[in-house]
Parts: C-alpha cells; structure tokens; sequence
C-alpha cells in the first residue's frame, strides 16, 4: 500500500490486484491500449482497463529494479 500512497501523491492512479495467496500493487500508465505499450515483449505484463495501460508490480522485489518487479508479476501469473 506503501508503494501505491506514494504514486497516488504523485497523482498516479493505481490499484491493488488479489490473487490467491497474494497481492500486486498496479498503476495507469495513461496510455490508450492501442499504442505500442501494448505491444510488448511477452514476459511483461500489462492490464487494459477502461482503454487504459496498466502495469502490475511486485512490490516485495522493487530493491532488484523495477524491470524485475515488472517480469515477475508476469511469471508468477503463468
């Protein structure tokens, strides 16, 4: 929740995804689905809302960089 109070002061959006036994921290890129966001390497992953980007993070592995908190979301979702 740290992570997301701390984009939301930013005035990012975000939100919090459950997933059984866990939880990711996400936020809105504010770009439209339609870019090349959505075009990314497959080990990234990304959540359309509303015609919106949006990037899940593990928050629990920010300290490895945020390219590994980013793929990891992806992997433990496969």
């Amino acid at each position: 929740t740290l992570y997301c109070s701390l984009l939301e002061s930013a005035g990012i959006q975000t939100a919090l995804i459950t997933t059984p036994g866990h939880i990711f921290a996400a936020f809105d890129t504010g770009l439209k689905a339609n870019t090349l966001w959505s075009k990314l390497d497959e080990n990234y992953c990304i959540i359309e809302i509303n015609n919106h980007i949006w990037i899940p993070i593990e928050t629990t592995i920010l300290y490895n960089g945020f390219d590994s908190a980013w793929n990891l979301c992806y992997s433990s979702q496969s």
